[in-house]
């Protein structure tokens, strides 16, 4: 859904839906979220960009 969401430019809905998700993400979500975080480069963007690195795991950066 969110991949449909980056296709089509929605950047902000892109990243709703992975604010409500609660699944373990993989490198795939991890390339999409931060593609969009960049895109949008605004406040919201780069609270959830720099929060997903925290996160992520060591073998995945």
């Amino acid at each position: 859904m969110m991949k449909g969401y980056v296709e089509n430019r929605m950047f902000e809905k892109a990243l709703d839906v992975f604010e409500q998700i609660n699944l373990e993400l993989d490198s795939v979500t991890y390339t999409i979220v931060f593609n969009v975080c960049a895109e949008l480069n605004n406040d919201r963007a780069m609270r959830i960009g720099k929060a997903l690195l925290h996160k992520m795991p060591r073998n995945l950066r």
